[in-house]
Formats: C-alpha cells, sequence, structure tokens
C-alpha cells in the first residue's frame, strides 16, 4: 500500500520529521505559506535518502481555493490507491480546523488524521466524526443554492432516485425529517413557516455541499 501524508507547515520542521518517523511515507505533500517556505525547502532537504517524493504547495491562503485544492487531492490520491494521512501539528489554526472539517466530510478516504503532542512528542490520532449517510448527502444536495420549499427539495431529491435506481422516490415526511436532522447538524436553516416554509443552506452547509460536488 502507498502511503501519502499532507502536512502543513509552520514555524517548527520538528513536527512533520516526527510524523514522518511515525508514519514512513511514499509521497510528502507539504502546505506552506510564503513566511515558512525556507522551512518546507529545509525539511526537503533533511529528508533526502528517504524514499519519498515530496510536493510542496505554496501559499494557499485563501479558503475555498484551500478547501477545493484538498477536496481535489484527496480524491485523486484516493483513486491512485494512496492510504492518506494528515498531520495539522504546524501552521495557521485556521488550517487545522479547515482541514479536519474536510477530513471529516471524506473519512472513508482518509486513513489518519493526527497531530503531535508538543510535549510527549508522539502522534495523537483524533477522531473523525461520522459522515453524512448518503440519504443525508442527497438531501443536502437538493436544496437549491438560492433555498427552496419542502415541496421543490422534494422534486430534486426524486429527481436523483429517479436517475441512480430508475424510479422516484422519497415522501415530503421522510425529506422533512433528514431536514431536520441536517439543521441539527447546522447545514441547513428554514425561515416562514408551514406550507410557505424555505429551506436555506447555512455557511457550514455552503462549505460541505461544495466539498461533496463533484
Amino acid at each position: 500500500m502507498k502511503v501519502c501524508q499532507i502536512a502543513t507547515v509552520g514555524r517548527n520542521p520538528e513536527w512533520i520529521q516526527l510524523g514522518l518517523f511515525r508514519y514512513p511515507t511514499n509521497l510528502l505533500v507539504l502546505i506552506v505559506t510564503e513566511e515558512y517556505l525556507e522551512k518546507a525547502q529545509e525539511i526537503a532537504e533533511g529528508i533526502k535518502g528517504i524514499n519519498s517524493q515530496i510536493e510542496i504547495v505554496k501559499d494557499p491562503r485563501n479558503a475555498q481555493y484551500l478547501v477545493n485544492f484538498l477536496k481535489t487531492l484527496i480524491n485523486q490520491l484516493s483513486k491512485e490507491e494512496y492510504q492518506i494521512l494528515i498531520n495539522v501539528t504546524s501552521g495557521l489554526v485556521s488550517w487545522q480546523l479547515l482541514f479536519y472539517g474536510v477530513a471529516t466530510i471524506l473519512r472513508d478516504k482518509i486513513h489518519t488524521f493526527f497531530i503531535i503532542d508538543k510535549e510527549r512528542k508522539e502522534p495523537l490520532e483524533m477522531v473523525l466524526y461520522k459522515p453524512l449517510s448518503k440519504t443525508e448527502r442527497e438531501v443536502l444536495m437538493a436544496v437549491p443554492d438560492e433555498g427552496g420549499t419542502l415541496s421543490k427539495i422534494t422534486q430534486m431529491f426524486r429527481k436523483v432516485r429517479q436517475a441512480e435506481i430508475g424510479k422516484e422516490e422519497g415522501s415530503s415526511a421522510l425529506i422533512s425529517r433528514y431536514l431536520k436532522t441536517l439543521a441539527e447538524e447546522g447545514l441547513v436553516e428554514s425561515q416562514g413557516r408551514a406550507k410557505v416554509k424555505e429551506f436555506h443552506l447555512t455557511n457550514q452547509g455552503v462549505l460541505v455541499k461544495s466539498i461533496l460536488t463533484d
């Protein structure tokens, strides 16, 4: 099994080196800002001779760009049958949170998500919470970007099922229950009352939908 380790780079390259020592890696992808580019190059120089290919992704400060990059990278590595590990010990705190969010959504493709305990200098493998079920994903994807009523979302959901299994499935009552679950997860919110109620994606819902979209 080929192993790829994706790591954020900050002030101290030691956390990357410890991660490589704990988890031998065939491909190392370093995510780094211009500020710490020399540190990334120092890491690359330090592991010469180890059977590891290195790629450096420089200065992806735009959050949406980084989300799209991670999604594309993880999906591509998964197709190439890499075992994917993510080390978020170094780098920006905002990156740590963003990486965790993306990894949770793509949990089935991530083998290990870890951070180094800086006192004990040992990796702590972090739990990636349960991803959305197949039906939850489909209902989320059925919510129009501009929002929509329960009837409209149900209609969109049925079209997906028609394309998948050759027949329409999904009652309004079923879709309503799933929308309630998605609302509890902070992905959907509603406005209005009863038959005029409309459902909209929250900012987090928009992010999750963008990650799930091929």
